[in-house]
């Protein structure tokens, strides 16, 4: 999966241009960049710190002179060794409505599968199923397969369908990891319980804000029974967050590779 581009700020002064350009030639490095070395530049912000450099050569590169300073678009990097490796955030229905069918069994056979292409690329994988009174944290992080296998293996499902607790649940989480980049897949049948005195459409379009904002990108798994009218209510909602609507059916592992 592709990230979203990143709408940095301008490189806020040509004084602290020419510091980060000096610290950068004497090899001083801040606590962020402790934990490895750099490796060049990049478009990706997952280090947190702008390349000067990289930045000014891009631009350069691109015929355009620095009389108004560094624009957005040329901002780069720093690409630091062992850092930038890709999240993927399962968000799962296990709500009754799934248990029927066997579709339920269908989502977590394909999860498997997804999860097994994510451990030969190295992502970091969490899930939070949503099912029954609230949304519960199946797993947090890790890059262990077996370990998410087994977990979502488990997971019971039945009952209601509090997808807005999933959303609740998922923006920390994914807040722990703002510094690398990430994907949410939502798989569901585009149901789900409105509570009272709670405005639906409003935490849904913040969610999705929220993921804008830092280039998340969202896909949505349509796990319904097919029929016209489900079609288009899981479409509806992935209208709402903004997301890549996909049908389950058409899913392979390696559409996310």
């Amino acid at each position: 999966m592709e990230t979203a581009s990143f709408t940095a700020k301008p490189i806020e002064s040509a004084h602290s241009r020419v510091e980060r350009a000096i610290r950068a030639r004497h090899g001083m490095k801040s606590k962020k960049a402790e934990a490895g070395h750099a490796i060049g530049y990049t478009e990706n912000p997952a280090s947190g710190e702008v390349h000067v450099v990289g930045s000014v050569v891009s631009q350069l590169s691109a015929g355009l002179g620095l009389e108004g300073g560094v624009r957005d678009e040329f901002v780069r990097y720093r690409k630091i060794a062992g850092r930038g490796r890709r999240n993927i955030l399962f968000l799962v229905d296990t709500s009754g409505s799934m248990v029927s069918a066997g579709r339920l069994s269908l989502v977590k056979g394909c999860v498997v599968s997804l999860l097994e292409d994510a451990y030969v690329n190295r992502t970091r994988v969490a899930i939070i199923g949503f099912g029954g009174v609230k949304a519960r944290m199946i797993l947090p992080f890790t890059t262990s397969a077996e370990m998410a296998a087994a977990r979502i293996d488990a997971a019971k499902g039945g009952g209601a369908t509090p997808l807005l607790d999933a959303l609740a649940l998922a923006m920390p989480l994914l807040e722990g990891v703002s510094d690398e980049p990430a994907e949410v897949v939502l798989m569901s049948d585009g149901g789900f319980n409105r509570p009272r005195g709670v405005s639906a459409e409003k935490i849904l379009k913040g969610f999705a804000e929220f993921c804008k904002k830092r280039s998340i990108p969202i896909y949505f798994i349509d796990s319904g029974a097919g029929r016209r009218t489900a079609q288009r209510r899981a479409q509806h909602l992935a209208a709402m967050l903004h997301a890549d609507y996909r049908p389950l059916s058409d899913l392979r592992a390696d559409t996310f590779a």
